[in-house]
């Protein structure tokens, strides 16, 4: 399989599951720092025609979980947790001739900028800036543990396509 994109950050290393030592925010965010890794991986070093194929009725592809993972990293950071309005959202979104790969670097930026946005929140407690699709405000630790279940949840699903695309398993 050819090598096209470079992982950087916390995933480029080999994946192990977070330590046990640490505070709550640092378990929350190693943890969430590990399922974006995996995602990355799974969704990584695949020939563009195969990241598109679409192997469930639902119509999923890894393209589109990049692209999807991408836009809830933006959602929940960036216009819930820091209240930004559209046009201060980083990365842009994808053009008409979007690319798997280019997908994959704006999940990274995305992640980058979230883990930025962190940085500047100390309290868990702390509400967001802005609001969710209910109208409410929610906690940082709200935003984490959704954030958690959501990658993975995501995960698991380029991994059970990654498979059947080309029988990678693991990662």
């Amino acid at each position: 399989m050819p090598a096209r994109l470079r992982l950087t950050g916390p995933v480029a290393d080999e994946p192990s599951l977070p330590g046990v030592t640490g505070g709550e925010r640092e378990h929350l965010t190693a943890f969430l720092d590990y399922l974006r890794g995996s995602a990355l991986r799974k969704l990584s070093l695949v020939p563009e025609e195969l990241a598109r194929r679409q192997l469930v009725p639902s119509g999923t592809s890894l393209y589109w979980l990049a692209v999807h993972l991408t836009a809830v990293e933006i959602n929940q950071f960036q216009r819930l947790l820091d209240g930004r309005s559209d046009d201060e959202l980083l990365p842009p979104r994808p053009g008409p001739s979007d690319t798997d790969e280019a997908a994959l670097r704006r999940y990274q930026l995305a992640c980058d900028e979230s883990r930025r946005i962190l940085e500047s929140r100390a309290d868990l407690s702390a509400l967001s800036m802005g609001v969710g699709k209910a109208g409410i405000q929610r906690p940082l630790r709200w935003i984490l543990v959704h954030m958690i279940e959501e990658t993975a949840r995501h995960a698991g699903h380029a991994d059970v396509l990654r498979e059947q695309l080309d029988g990678t398993v693991g990662l």
